[in-house]
């Protein structure tokens, strides 16, 4: 079940729909080559020598924003638990590796689908964002 996409608007809560909390809005960090010409399509673009900065707000509710921290932590003990299986099997620490690989990736890609499957947006869908990256920005490092 999807819901109909909305305008971006900073009033209302990208990933769900609901009121957005201000406090709460994620930021993207855009970057592009210096340019004078670079296009910010309507948001300001922060001039560098050799690079120009977006800072773009993506408004989120408060339990959108908790929902990301918990899953993040989900994914990190998952992590760390695969790392702690992949311990019992004598590798040379090969295993602990492959461990934590298999339950953390596991455990994004079951979260991922949650949410997709639960209604969410996900943040790199939002459609200034989508269209900055279109027009030759990337993500900051």
């Amino acid at each position: 079940m999807t819901r109909p996409e909305p305008e971006a608007s900073e009033a209302v809560c990208w990933p769900c729909g609901a009121p957005a909390d201000p406090a709460c809005a994620a930021e993207a960090r855009l970057t592009m080559e210096a340019r004078r010409c670079a296009d910010g399509q309507g948001q300001p673009v922060i001039r560098g020598k050799r690079q120009d900065l977006i800072r773009l707000r993506i408004p989120r509710c408060e339990r959108c924003r908790n929902r990301g921290y918990v899953s993040t932590a989900i994914i990190l003990a998952g992590y760390a638990a695969g790392a702690l299986a992949g311990m019992a099997i004598p590798s040379r620490g090969l295993m602990s590796v492959v461990g934590a690989a298999v339950c953390g990736l596991g455990l994004m890609f079951v979260l991922s689908a949650f949410e997709t499957r639960a209604g969410f947006r996900r943040i790199g869908d939002y459609p200034p964002l989508r269209s900055l990256r279109a027009a030759g920005w990337r993500s900051a490092e």
